[in-house]
């Protein structure tokens, strides 16, 4: 990565090389903040997923999905997703958990719910380039202690082809996900199933 990155200054700083030879760029701090933003970019190496791959994440074992972050890009027709987990509430340890089978069909929409009492805990998807989508199962984890109840769905997060960034607010976890695909756009605009969560 580093050897790309400094491919491209140089290639920068070929261009600028007559105006550098006028004195109008100082070239040492031209090139330094050129490949800081080059080897930072957006922060793509934190990324989960990979553009058109399949992709199987789970949270470590008594943790579930706590913040989901995802960039469109249009050039892919294919999000990223880069997932955060955290303990849940009140002190529960889910850990009985399952996986579902797919849960959407190509271009159509996504309703999931996990089961009574269960968070969502992993995600596993694969893409199709020809229907430029992609299907998705859910991990859905329970602590037999602890119920899920006042649940609600958020509005859309993301709006088509942008950047999709939710955090479950404090004392609430996620148990499900509704979606829609629009084929003129190749993307999906997402909500989130949200319920507060403690002791029987």
């Amino acid at each position: 990565m580093i050897l790309e990155a400094l491919a491209q200054v140089n290639l920068r700083a070929a261009f600028i090389g007559p105006a550098m030879e006028k004195g109008f760029f100082r070239p040492l701090p031209f090139l330094l903040v050129t490949l800081a933003v080059t080897l930072l970019g957006d922060g793509v190496d934190s990324y989960d997923t990979d553009w058109d791959e399949p992709f199987l994440f789970t949270c470590p074992y008594g943790k579930v999905l706590t913040r989901l972050y995802s960039v469109h890009s249009n050039r892919r027709e294919d999000r990223r997703w880069d997932f955060t987990c955290s303990s849940p509430p009140a002190g529960a340890n889910p850990t009985s958990c399952y996986w579902t089978g797919y849960v959407n069909y190509w271009d159509e929409p996504l309703s999931f719910q996990c089961s009574s009492n269960h968070i969502i805990a992993g995600v596993n998807s694969y893409h199709s380039n020809r229907r430029e989508d992609r299907r998705f199962k859910f991990k859905c984890c329970s602590d037999s202690g602890y119920t899920t109840r006042s649940c609600y769905l958020t509005g859309y997060i993301n709006a088509w082809d942008s950047t999709l960034d939710y955090t479950v607010p404090s004392g609430k976890v996620l148990t499900g996900a509704y979606s829609v695909h629009s084929n003129r756009r190749e993307d999906r605009r997402w909500k989130f199933h949200i319920c507060s969560y403690g002791g029987n």
